[in-house]
């Protein structure tokens, strides 16, 4: 039974990325804690339980507090991608489940915080939330941590809506009793703000940002990524239990 879900599991992710309603990256994230070998699924964007089943039989083995923030959508984990000093944009890699060298930067500039995005959230664009990590350390592309929004950055990529959320690390004594983005130096503002309309510049990309926006609109911008990606996911549930009980009907279509 427990292995059944885990096929359902999977296949759901499978074929809601394939109908564009779960993104590429969050679809890694899925495959990277299932394993067909042992029966393992820890989703790390759905808040449940996980089961092992091995020789032994089935152990409920209850989700790590780590994994799934009580304080959000103030205080969330994310992945981060690229660290502070980069030059290389790193991402997840869907066929390996390894981070990838996606290209190195054209301009003379490089990633003045580490960089990601948070699971379990989605955009208009079908991609999870990104958000900028201001803290003391660089992070290795691939790590997870606990992140406190302070502020949004409205930002327009070729076009296309592309906010970023600017956060600082819960965990470091440096800046975790930083509530908003007024807190921070004119300055480091400046900095983040300068790399985003230059960093595609040399690639003859457009990127145009907007004015800083307080802890509130981001908070309230998690929440709205969070909800759209929990009302896509139920819309993809529900489609797959149809098309479970209706072989050869897909209502996805």
């Amino acid at each position: 039974m427990v292995r059944r879900l885990v096929y359902l599991g999977v296949r759901l992710v499978h074929l809601a990325s394939a109908r564009g309603f779960v993104s590429k990256r969050e679809e890694l994230i899925l495959q990277m804690f299932s394993c067909g070998n042992c029966g393992l699924l820890e989703c790390a964007f759905e808040k449940q339980s996980v089961e092992l089943v091995g020789e032994g039989g089935g152990t409920p083995v209850k989700a790590d507090e780590q994994t799934d923030r009580p304080e959000a959508p103030e205080t969330f984990n994310c992945v981060i991608e690229i660290g502070k000093g980069s030059k290389v944009k790193y991402e997840l890699d869907k066929n390996s489940g390894m981070i990838k060298v996606d290209r190195v930067l054209y301009s003379s500039v490089v990633y003045p915080h580490n960089y990601g995005f948070i699971p379990r959230t989605l955009c208009e664009d079908n991609d999870p939330l990104d958000v900028l990590v201001i803290m003391q350390e660089p992070v290795m592309s691939g790590c997870f941590l606990r992140a406190r929004a302070i502020g949004l950055m409205p930002m327009i990529d070729q076009g296309e809506k592309d906010d970023k959320i600017i956060a600082v690390c819960a965990d470091d004594p440096e800046y975790r009793h930083m509530k908003d983005i007024n807190e921070l130096p004119p300055h480091r503002l400046q900095e983040i703000r300068r790399f985003f309309e230059d960093y595609k510049k040399n690639e003859n990309k457009e990127v145009s940002t907007d004015n800083f926006l307080d802890s509130k609109k981001a908070v309230e911008a998690v929440s709205h990524a969070m909800e759209l990606y929990k009302a896509t996911s139920e819309e993809a549930e529900t489609s797959l239990i149809s098309e479970s009980e209706n072989p050869g009907v897909s209502s996805l279509a």
